[in-house]
């Protein structure tokens, strides 16, 4: 090699830009494994059961297999995710270091626990797993390799807990991998299955995750042109979809729909036709026992209005998500700490008068990382899943200036990215943060897809021109948002009434029947008093204090007083009608008065829909245009144009 080559060789290798790496039989596998121990919950299931905790396992061998390949080629970071996740390990770790978790619970107990220390370790190694993940997918050409390790293993476990349900009378176990719950529900028709977990709820966030990616293997079959193997991968989406039924779980059915819509809608099917098969799929699938049942129990208030005999999950819900929000008021940029809902949650909820029997995390993802880590650790944490979204997006735009063989290959699965995360997030609205695991997976993959495109010289293919914006949207949209706060200010605002009484036992007995009878006795007084009014105020029964309350809403404070007592009196009233005098009299104590004021919540939607109004009017032209339907050449009223525009046309 002569020395002017030997130069624009160490000039090629300074100068080449950095790439995926390229696929392995052993990273393959090696992600497969992973993400196969993951999604059926095998960790859990097998943790303890043998020497080694299967998932630090795959781990070092995972971490073992990216160094010894970073030593040989140069490897492409996907710089934007491991800097999420750092930032989040950050946000916790100044949580903790803020909160003092453990001298709280070593003030309580004199035990010296290490809840903050766990926490942020648990967070470290989540990152160290998201690290080696990107890596061991940025080269991966066998896609369909990780979405069926993803799919096939979830399906197999819906399959056992069909079998379980219809054939074996729900006796089995199959080694820890079928969990049937003691949970109930309102409109639940079979037993709740859980899977390899110990709750339904989260088996079925596990479930929408994978749901979108039962549908890419299907694509890419039909792709291909294999018709008979695309029957494994519809096989697969059916068993998923009866896993979603057997877990009876409300925020599991409604996020599967808005995975597998998503889904469709980002592979290409007409607006159109999506919406017409949602008129279609929708109205049977309410009428569906199991489905219907459970979906509109959500909205199963009794006739009277009691919020007791509301669904207990939701009443149960309904209290943790208010504690919650109280650790917010007193904490709201750090939170209490990693994992210290459950250590202050006794102090919480003593001093509110909602009927908890138990400790309860939040069932709401958001609500409960911004009670524990607070603004900063969530606005870090749902940074992780915006960057993954955009970057699964970034691969769905970027797809037309790749070679048609590429883009057919990554587009499913870049679908699958975007629509499994926001199932994925809908699903949490309903549920906390736990088995982070699975959304991380599918985070790394994500990164690895943009990776992988970029590599490959893929770049976003740039959109239409748009009309420039007029100078004067601006003005307009801050006239709008000041009209309208003028606007919700200067309404007349209703005055309010409130009253409260507690039920005061003539006897022993009466007492005693109180105790046992604590969920309907208060209720029913509350219901009579609603009912004797003519509904023209609200009453309420709480269970837990025994107490009745009475609103009323009027124009003026005189009113609002005078619909209270006059509430109060007619229910004392049916009281005595109903001979229940002789058990329980109701005390009732002061009327209090106010009239209300636009809240900031109010004022603030006001002001967005008047700047958004007047945006639209400053755009209006170029909206009108845009709507405004294009005539057809052979219309009477389109201009038309000589055939030949140098000659004159002839006039007849």
């Amino acid at each position: 090699m002569t020395p002017a080559t030997l130069e624009r060789s160490r000039s090629a290798d300074v100068d080449q830009p950095r790439a995926a790496l390229p696929s392995s039989a052993a990273a393959t596998l090696l992600l497969a494994g992973m993400v196969a121990v993951e999604f059926s919950g095998a960790s859990g299931v097998l943790e303890g059961r043998v020497p080694v905790s299967p998932f630090l396992a795959l781990l070092a061998l995972g971490l073992l297999v990216v160094v010894g390949r970073c030593l040989v080629q140069r490897v492409a970071v996907p710089w934007a995710t491991v800097g999420a996740v750092s930032t989040y390990v950050l946000a916790t770790a100044l949580s903790s270091q803020l909160a003092d978790l453990d001298g709280v619970a070593f003030l309580r107990t004199g035990v010296e626990p290490d809840w903050g220390s766990a926490a942020v370790l648990g967070v470290l190694k989540e990152l160290v797993f998201v690290v080696v993940v990107c890596l061991l997918a940025s080269g991966l050409r066998r896609w369909w390799l990780v979405a069926a390790a993803m799919v096939l293993p979830m399906a197999a476990i819906c399959l056992l807990g069909a079998l379980n349900e219809w054939v074996l009378g729900n006796t089995a176990t199959f080694g820890g991998f079928e969990t049937v719950t003691t949970a109930e529900g309102v409109g639940v028709v079979t037993k709740r299955h859980a899977g390899p977990l110990p709750d339904a709820n989260f088996w079925g966030r596990f479930l929408v995750l994978g749901l979108p990616f039962a549908l890419a293997l299907v694509q890419e079959c039909l792709q291909r042109g294999r018709r008979l193997l695309a029957l494994v991968p519809l096989g697969c989406l059916g068993a998923l979809l009866v896993g979603v039924y057997l877990t009876g779980s409300r925020g599991t059915m409604l996020a599967a729909l808005v995975g597998a819509g998503l889904y469709l809608l980002l592979c290409g099917l007409d607006r159109r036709v999506l919406a017409a098969g949602a008129v279609v799929v929708v109205p049977l699938l309410l009428v569906l026992p199991g489905v219907g049942s459970r979906l509109l129990s959500m909205l199963g208030v009794a006739e009277s209005g009691q919020l007791a005999a509301v669904d207990g999950s939701v009443r149960e819900r309904i209290a943790t998500q208010t504690v919650a929000t109280k650790m917010i008021q007193d904490n709201p940029l750090t939170g209490v700490g990693p994992g210290g809902y459950f250590a202050r949650f006794p102090d919480y909820a003593s001093a509110t008068d909602l009927h908890l029997e138990r400790i309860v995390a939040p069932h709401n993802l958001y609500l409960g990382l911004w009670a524990e880590i607070g603004l900063v650790g969530l606005l870090a944490f749902l940074s992780i899943l915006a960057v993954a979204l955009w970057q699964a997006g970034w691969v769905l735009r970027a797809l037309p200036s790749l070679p048609s063989a590429d883009a057919a290959r990554l587009r499913p699965y870049a679908a699958a990215c975007v629509a499994g995360l926001l199932a994925w997030c809908a699903a949490s609205v309903f549920l906390h943060l736990t088995y982070a695991r699975i959304v991380y997976l599918v985070v790394a993959l994500a990164a690895a897809l943009a990776t992988q495109a970029r590599a490959r010289g893929a770049h976003r293919v740039p959109r239409p021109p748009r009309h420039r914006t007029p100078a004067y949207a601006v003005p307009l949209a801050a006239a709008g948002a000041a009209l309208a706060a003028l606007v919700v200010t200067s309404l007349p605002q209703p005055a309010h009434a409130h009253v409260v009484g507690y039920l005061e036992p003539q006897s022993s007995s009466a007492y005693l029947l109180s105790l046992r009878t604590r969920e309907v006795t208060a209720p029913t007084y509350a219901v009579l008093t609603s009912v004797a009014s003519g509904r023209t105020v609200d009453a309420q029964g709480d269970p837990a204090s025994g107490l009745v309350s009475v609103s009323a809403e009027a124009e003026t404070p005189e009113q609002a007083d005078r619909l209270a007592r006059d509430a109060t009196a007619a229910g004392d009233a049916a009281v005595r009608r109903a001979g229940l005098d002789t058990l329980f009299r109701t005390r009732w104590g002061t009327v209090t008065t106010w009239r209300e004021t636009p809240g900031r919540s109010e004022v603030a939607a006001a002001m967005t829909i008047g700047a958004v109004l007047g945006a639209a009017l400053a755009h209006a032209r170029t909206i009108l245009a845009a709507v405004r339907p294009r005539r057809r050449p052979d219309h009477p009223d389109h201009p038309q144009r000589p055939r030949h525009p140098h000659r004159p046309t002839e006039q007849p």
